[in-house]
């Protein structure tokens, strides 16, 4: 059978989006179900991995039966996702901890300052900008050393779920360069791990995966997921890129000079670079890696939980409609879509 289809999935932090596409990249079907995101406390933000796994294969599921796509004839599926963060899984690829999301949990930030108090300047010169993953880890080494200790691999959201969708060793875990700036032990101009930070921060690099391009097929989609999302066993699972890498490149920034600006969660401001660059004297700007090649970059600002605010609106309004869609996986911003599109401008003076 030929294979004309291709899948993307896209695990944002407040919902996750699957589109089918044809090989000529049209988009021929698209499901989004919502991500919850726990809040116990200020400060505190928490996400379980299982509920990305359970939507990524029911979206998937949603957009096959959407387009009457054969089983075997999706070619690859990619996957994109938050960028900044950390999960911690064993052995057997059990998840350890929750998807902590970004700066939206912040009890990670004093071991930012510590970093910054063994490295200096040569933190952000190396790293790109100021980490979020590796002050976890030490976070959960000197406040939880027993869960430490089990921790085998701290990944990124969407490589969790992309390998446990392929039931891969976790000593195969992988990450691409476009999330290397987010880690906080990086050589990101080399698109490598940085053995001098790591030494000096103490972060074993044995507890993080193998940096290896976007394009990389990282495994095979197991007959427990393919039965789950109505698709052959055996698929190609491709590595992809962070989520806002993606959504720059799917917007065509792909010559240096050229600015994109995008609305979200994390609302950005990006541009693209033929060359690396480290904003050491401010740093705002994060340096991502392309998917292109080596000399392919984009760096971008960025405004944390900036689009939350959309949710907010929502929440707010309280409307038991709204409420009933959020619990059914409908829609509740298609919803406000709807009654929006009937609204009219008040009339002046």
């Amino acid at each position: 059978m030929a294979q004309d289809y291709l899948i993307g999935v896209d695990l944002g932090t407040s919902v996750v989006k699957t589109t089918l596409f044809d090989t000529a990249g049209h988009s021929l079907a698209d499901a989004t179900r919502e991500a919850p995101l726990h809040q116990p406390a200020p400060g505190q933000a928490e996400q379980r991995g299982e509920d990305f796994y359970a939507a990524a294969l029911a979206t998937i599921g949603e957009v096959v039966a959407k387009s009457g796509a054969a089983p075997a004839s999706v070619a690859a599926i990619a996957f994109d996702g938050q960028m900044a963060g950390a999960i911690a899984i064993d052995r057997a690829w059990n998840a350890l901890t929750p998807w902590y999301p970004s700066a939206l949990d912040n009890r990670y930030q004093p071991y930012v300052a510590a970093m910054q108090a063994r490295v200096g300047d040569r933190l952000v010169a190396l790293n790109g900008a100021l980490p979020f993953l590796a002050p976890r880890m030490l976070w959960w080494r000197e406040q939880q050393p027993d869960l430490y200790r089990r921790i085998h691999k701290v990944l990124i959201l969407a490589n969790y779920v992309a390998g446990r969708m392929a039931e891969i060793s976790a000593d195969d875990a992988f990450i691409d360069p476009s999330y290397l700036t987010w880690i906080g032990v990086s050589d990101t101009a080399r698109r490598a791990w940085s053995a001098e930070l790591a030494e000096a921060c103490e972060i074993p690099l044995e507890k993080l995966p193998a940096i290896v391009p976007a394009t990389t097929v990282v495994g095979k989609l197991a007959p427990a997921a393919a039965a789950a999302c109505g698709l052959a066993a055996g698929v190609p699972l491709v590595a992809g890129a962070g989520d806002q890498v993606a959504g720059f490149l799917g917007a065509g920034l792909v010559e240096a000079g050229q600015l994109v600006d995008v609305a979200g969660t994390f609302p950005v401001l990006a541009t693209s670079l033929d060359s690396y660059f480290a904003d050491t004297r401010h740093g705002m700007l994060q340096p991502l890696a392309g998917p292109l090649g080596p000399d392919h970059w984009y760096p971008m600002m960025y405004i944390s939980g900036g689009g939350l605010t959309h949710r907010w609106v929502r929440d707010q309004l309280g409307a038991e409609e709204l409420r009933q869609a959020a619990a059914t996986g409908a829609s509740a911003y298609a919803l406000l879509d709807a009654q929006a599109a009937h609204l009219r401008p008040a009339p002046k003076g």
